[in-house]
């Protein structure tokens, strides 16, 4: 991964704190990738930028992404409960 977002298959990411940037904070493209215990908040922080958000995951339906334990302030939709730790705790959904 790299400047926050993914951009190969089957990644891990984890442990990452994400504060502060002007578009996303965590942006994953691709599939089967393991995000776990990141932090991210008060991203999207460049007036007149609209849909980013601290996490964004642009698959549907998360696309067999693993998102667990994480702490998010927005995020871009919420995986399916099958793939989604009860650990993860977006604060607010745009």
């Amino acid at each position: 991964m790299s400047r926050g977002f993914a951009t190969a298959t089957s990644r891990t990411s984890c442990a990452n704190t994400v504060n502060g940037n002007a578009a996303n904070g965590i942006r994953v493209a691709s599939k089967n990738n393991i995000l776990s215990e990141n932090l991210a908040t008060g991203n999207a922080a460049y007036p007149g930028i609209s849909n980013v958000f601290d996490a964004n995951d642009t698959n549907p339906d998360c696309d067999n992404n693993a998102w667990t334990s994480n702490t998010f302030g927005t995020v871009s939709k919420t995986p399916p409960t099958s793939r989604l730790s009860l650990r993860m705790s977006p604060i607010s959904s745009r």
